[in-house]
């Protein structure tokens, strides 16, 4: 019993690493999110990034871009950061979602990267 257990473990690791069964798909954002009623808009902030971590001998850089939404932060509240993956980033999943819910009952300030 326990071999079969592993076997289809091992099987399941393959079918999700391949592709074959996905909880989300592989490329792009999760889902579009549409605003929420009264949101303020985030500003947009960019900060100048190494493009080679791990080469001293590279100076090359590019401007990251990066959005913030203060508009439930009183100064003392957590701070979320919202990674997205290697699409461009929508500054709307800051005016609406669960993340934006959550920022305004706790107060929070929200980052978007």
């Amino acid at each position: 019993m326990g071999r079969l257990i592993l076997i289809l473990c091992f099987i399941n690791v393959i079918l999700i690493s391949e592709g074959t069964i996905s909880f989300r798909s592989r490329h792009g954002p999760l889902r579009h999110i549409s605003p929420t009623k009264g949101a303020k808009h985030p500003k947009s902030h960019t900060i100048t990034q190494k493009l080679d971590h791990f080469n001293p001998s590279d100076n090359r850089t590019w401007s990251m871009r990066y959005f913030s939404n203060d508009q439930f932060f009183k100064g003392s509240g957590p701070i979320f950061v919202f990674i997205g993956g290697e699409w461009e980033i929508n500054s709307t999943e800051l005016m609406g979602g669960h993340l934006f819910e959550i920022a305004s009952q706790h107060s929070s300030i929200l980052f978007r990267k």
